[in-house]
């Protein structure tokens, strides 16, 4: 996703900036023990959620979505 100046964001929601991780990392529930849920690439439909304490990179103004391994 890009940031309020348009940068590419290097966290999902949840996860630490700067760390390209999801928030399921910081609990250790990923699926695998990846970074994020959607890394698995295992053909299941995963997904990964949280909320944004960077205040300072929102708005979102661009998701970017790709290879869901399915």
């Amino acid at each position: 996703w890009r940031t309020r100046d348009g940068s590419l964001a290097d966290y999902f929601f949840g996860g630490v900036k700067g760390q390209m991780n999801c928030a399921c990392k910081l609990n250790n529930s990923c699926y695998g023990g990846s970074s994020c849920n959607c890394d698995a690439n295992d053909k299941t439909e995963r997904h990964d959620e949280g909320f944004s304490s960077y205040k300072d990179d929102l708005p979102v103004t661009a998701f970017l979505n790709g290879d869901t391994g399915m």
